[in-house]
């Protein structure tokens, strides 16, 4: 499967580039790669989240709320940083993607980390992991 974060919904780049890379790539594609589920989480309400998912359309990408963080702090990736503090109002989820097999983490980009950009958390980047 494919687990991918995201700091907010209606965000910018969450909006334009980083759920639609998910979004069009389509349920069989995953599939030929062996991924059965592609999951997009991020730090907001169900409400929200649901909300904003329905903006894309029917897709195979499922959406997680994480509205008290739980998830995002149990993983080591709550973004905290000030610029995003003061837009946002509380931490969120850093723009990550993580590759599972079998329960077992196959691979992990984490944006701003060991030198990777947001694209390195888009879909294509998921695919190189199967």
């Amino acid at each position: 499967g494919v687990l991918f974060g995201v700091p907010g919904a209606y965000t910018p780049t969450c909006t334009s580039a980083h759920v639609p890379s998910y979004v069009n790539v389509t349920a069989e594609q995953w599939k030929e790669k062996g991924v059965e589920v592609v999951v997009c989480m991020a730090v907001n309400d169900a409400f929200v989240f649901s909300a904003w998912a329905g903006t894309f359309g029917e897709t195979s990408v499922k959406f997680l709320a994480d509205p008290c963080s739980e998830a995002t702090k149990a993983m080591g990736l709550a973004f905290d940083a000030p610029p995003l503090l003061e837009a946002l109002g509380n931490p969120r989820c850093k723009r990550f993607v993580m590759g599972l097999d079998d329960g077992k983490v196959v691979g992990l980009n984490i944006s701003g980390e060991d030198g990777k950009t947001d694209e390195h958390t888009f879909a294509t980047a998921a695919l190189e992991f199967f």
